[in-house]
């Protein structure tokens, strides 16, 4: 899941950069401009995404040590 997490966040990651550095070929900043808020949403979208990936390796690291102690 963390994996599936991670190439997620990847991708939209891959998008803002584009959308904030543009592509000549893409005209991403004629779409950045033309869509109101286009790009400020997809760079919210990767920071939730990153925290979401942070939140769930804590819960496993947690999970994973509740387990452990458990077990002895």
């Amino acid at each position: 899941m963390i994996a599936l997490i991670v190439s997620a966040t990847a991708a939209a990651a891959a998008i803002m950069y584009l959308a904030h550095n543009g592509s000549d070929d893409a005209n991403w900043l004629v779409v950045c401009l033309q869509f109101t808020n286009f790009c400020q949403q997809v760079t919210g979208a990767v920071v939730v995404s990153f925290v979401a990936t942070v939140f769930l390796l804590t819960l496993v690291a947690i999970s994973a040590f509740s387990l452990k102690r458990t077990s002895d």
